[in-house]
């Protein structure tokens, strides 16, 4: 069966070099788009 995700490999965030990836990017993330949208909501 070919992969859902064209392009993407699945084994790309193997928990023991990604440990942290997701909370850190998403806390860059927040902390980027937090004041642009803040004064409209």
């Amino acid at each position: 069966m070919p992969s859902p995700f064209p392009g993407m490999n699945p084994y790309f965030e193997q928990a023991a070099h990604w440990q942290d990836y997701h909370t850190e990017f998403l806390s860059a993330l927040r902390r980027q788009l937090a004041p642009r949208i803040a004064p409209n909501y």
